[in-house]
């Protein structure tokens, strides 16, 4: 079971003139997407870029709090004395926190070499505000970062020469493809893949647009086999299973878990039940909600953890406490849009689990 760390160390002496880009080197860019590169690399596109290899030093770089593990500091070291990664240059580091704005956006360039570049959005933060942005996808056409993805992309292409490549995780998968299907045409016919690794979906609306139809054949979404954020909303393009070494469905959510040979990612059999099952809930529970309904109780929740910027100190036992306290001293129509939500919930499950033992028994009737 080999991740993108031994990839590193397998492929890393290897220059892409030799070894061409492929869908484990794009993970890795995404990978790094969550570093924190904003003293350093440049915000815009005039300035000189940084070299990965001088970006990921020990002594300058600080990796995202609470998404950030040992692996990924082992990442950072290996980029350091990386023939393969080192020479890349890095510029356009955008990073965007504006709670006021409904926003949490990040994006950097990667300049592979003097024909191709990759544009990595980065995923969900530890920002609240990051969170609530996610849950509004689910009623929204468009959200804030959405919008800013579309304007760094053209900005991206005006300032790069050749080819281009677009991917993320997570929000920043769901990021990549929004971007390159609404940006001016001009830019897209330049986008050769969009790489989306367990990124959401989109709504119905955004899906039956044109210009999303348009690149739905150059996006490649990887998913793992029990999924939970990749299958959220609506797919139109075809989902690759990737295989986790984790058994927990929401670990299996980190790129450093996926399974990678010295070629290619490690392709699963297919999603599992468990995966497929949650899919159905939230799915069922999702649809069963009106768009004020659902705006109305993403509003409620974020307006209950309104006093706290990260997740980190929502999570805190103290302030866990607080929120407790703040939900009892709540008005009741607030109380009952998150009770009612939990409770559609709960029924939406034991629904799909009365009649799977329902067609069980039939099946189980008809072998006897």
């Amino acid at each position: 079971m080999f991740s993108m760390l031994e990839y590193v160390k397998w492929r890393g002496d290897l220059p892409f003139s030799v070894a061409p880009f492929n869908t484990v080197d794009a993970m890795i860019l995404c990978e790094l997407s969550y570093y924190g590169f904003d003293p350093f690399v440049p915000n815009d596109f005039e300035q000189e870029p940084v070299r990965v290899a001088d970006a990921c030093r020990n002594d300058v770089l600080v990796p995202l709090p609470n998404y950030c593990t040992e692996e990924d500091l082992e990442l950072q070291e290996l980029m350091t004395t990386s023939i393969r990664f080192g020479d890349i240059r890095i510029t356009g580091f955008r990073n965007i926190v504006d709670p006021s704005k409904n926003i949490q956006f990040c994006a950097m360039t990667f300049l592979l070499d003097k024909k191709a570049s990759f544009v990595a959005f980065r995923g969900t933060d530890d920002s609240l505000v990051g969170w609530k942005e996610n849950m509004d996808l689910a009623y929204n056409d468009v959200v804030p970062a959405q919008k800013e993805a579309v304007r760094y992309l053209k900005e991206a292409a005006k300032a790069v020469h050749g080819y281009l490549l677009v991917g993320g995780h997570s929000k920043g998968g769901n990021l990549a493809v929004y971007g390159s299907a609404f940006c001016p045409k001009k830019v897209s016919k330049r986008i050769r893949s969009i790489y989306n690794f367990d990124g959401p979906g989109f709504n119905k609306n955004v899906i039956a647009d044109e210009r999303f139809l348009d690149i739905v054949d150059q996006v490649h979404t990887y998913v793992p086999q029990d999924s939970l954020i990749g299958l959220l909303l609506e797919h139109k393009e075809t989902l690759t299973v990737i295989h986790s070494n984790e058994n927990n469905g929401i670990k299996q959510h980190r790129m450093i878990s996926w399974e990678v040979t010295p070629f290619d990612i490690v392709r699963d059999k297919g999603i599992t039940k468990s995966g497929e099952n949650y899919r159905e809930n939230i799915s069922e529970w999702i649809a069963s909600m009106s768009e004020p309904q659902q705006r109305a109780l993403v509003t409620v929740l974020y307006d209950l953890v309104d006093d706290y910027k990260t997740t980190g100190e929502l999570f805190s036992v103290k302030n866990m406490w607080k929120v407790i306290l703040e939900y009892k001293n709540m008005p009741e129509a607030n109380k009952k849009a998150i009770t009612g939500a939990v409770g559609d919930l709960r029924d939406t499950v034991l629904e799909n689990v009365k009649e799977k033992i329902q067609e069980m028994k039939e099946k189980w009737l008809l072998k006897w």
